[in-house]
């Protein structure tokens, strides 16, 4: 414990040291089930900000979303996962608070989300290679329901890292999960970067708890907003994805509360704030 306690004190005042006055700029290319997306970490001394499901970062996709009506199948919904300002991450460091930016979707505006601020249990583990000329050790972890394997680069000794991972001695260059469905890999780093790095804002803002809702009910929601937006004409769910074919096809497939044992009283609090 004394030796772990030491490193980390000397761990946080190198990373004090390097990032006075460092910003910069990581390019990801993130995977997801196979389809692949460019996504983007920025940074600086005391936060992050990742950024991804941006119009124009991924040119194949397209700016769509909406209701199309046919004669043989009734109304079929098109929607685009991505919109101008895109998904982001925020993380602030020296207040220990996160924030994520849900993009348009369908019949929703965009909302933001204030998230619990989760360690990740890492473990240092055996093996090393070089990412972009960067040297870089292997470590594994557990998230939200997924196990990680990620490699970090000590030469870049700032806790960073893609998505929701962090808290390794350097950055983050290179994470998947072990059943092989998530990976994020840096294809480019820049330290001559000046984005400003902000938290997202929207009119709507929601819990963590009030947002896994959404999720996991959403295509209920989404009935009713069709309903209330369709004035006579008849809408129906035929059917819809469980509950737990989702969780394992997300990123996120439990969630802390779910497994602390008061899953009632946070369900509870959740209906309270959401009116059901």
């Amino acid at each position: 414990m004394k030796i772990q306690a030491l490193f980390l004190v000397y761990f946080f005042a190198v990373t004090q040291v390097y990032a006075q006055n460092v910003q910069g700029k990581i390019l990801y290319r993130f995977y997801d089930h196979g389809d692949k997306l460019n996504t983007v970490l920025y940074f600086n001394d005391s936060s992050s900000m990742y950024v991804s499901n941006k119009l124009g970062m991924d040119t194949s996709v397209a700016s769509f979303a909406g209701l199309e009506a046919s004669d043989l199948t009734g109304i079929a919904i098109k929607d685009s996962q991505h919109d101008s300002v895109g998904a982001i991450v925020y993380r602030n460091y020296s207040q220990k608070t996160i924030k994520f930016r849900h993009v348009r979707k369908m019949a929703f505006a965009p909302f933001t989300i204030d998230d619990r601020w989760v360690n990740i249990d890492w473990r240092l583990a055996k093996g090393e290679k070089k990412i972009l000329g960067y040297n870089c050790k292997k470590a594994v972890g557990f998230f939200r329901g997924r196990s990680y394997i990620a490699w970090y680069s000590p030469d870049i000794p700032m806790p960073y890292g893609p998505w929701k991972l962090f808290g390794l001695p350097g950055m983050i260059l290179e994470a998947r999960d072990k059943e092989r469905k998530f990976r994020f890999e840096a294809t480019q780093i820049d330290f001559n970067d000046s984005t400003v790095i902000a938290e997202p804002a929207e009119n709507i803002n929601k819990s963590i708890e009030e947002y896994v809702y959404h999720i996991d009910n959403f295509a209920y929601i989404l009935l009713e907003k069709l309903r209330e937006r369709l004035v006579g004409v008849r809408v129906e769910l035929e059917s819809a994805t469980s509950k737990e074919d989702m969780r394992n096809a997300d990123i996120e497939k439990t969630f802390e509360w779910e497994l602390d044992g008061n899953k009632a009283k946070h369900t509870n609090k959740v209906n309270r704030q959401t009116g059901m």
